[in-house]
């Protein structure tokens, strides 16, 4: 994710809203979630990569009826430090920030569950 980003919790700076990479600190355990709002047009695919590769992928049809839809996706996963975390739509409008409320509507982080010593 990447673009008009708004941080709003970035102990130690490892999330760079400039390239959308978070920047794995800690080898160890990690829970990675995301909820990704696309437009209604278009069939919306995305998925949480790990330096480039796929580990998790979602993916949702286009449905005229709602005005956004938003697929959430969480996974608990074995991260070594220095690996790069991205979430990227493969296909489909991805939209970041930004309703006329100002609403946030995505989101992405990794929380860090253990340590390997």
């Amino acid at each position: 994710m990447s673009g008009n980003v708004r941080i709003l919790y970035n102990p130690g700076q490892h999330y760079n809203p400039e390239d959308g990479v978070y920047n794995v600190p800690y080898t160890g355990m990690y829970h990675i979630y995301t909820q990704l709002y696309g437009s209604r047009y278009a069939d919306n695919h995305y998925h949480i990569r790990v330096d480039g590769d796929a580990i998790l992928y979602t993916h949702e049809k286009a449905d005229h009826y709602s005005y956004f839809r938003s697929p959430s996706i969480s996974i608990v996963y074995q991260l070594q430090a220095g690996q790069k975390l991205t979430v990227t739509p493969q296909s489909g409008n991805l939209i970041i920030i930004g309703t006329s409320s100002g609403y946030i509507t995505s989101w992405f982080g990794a929380t860090l569950l253990s340590i390997d010593y």
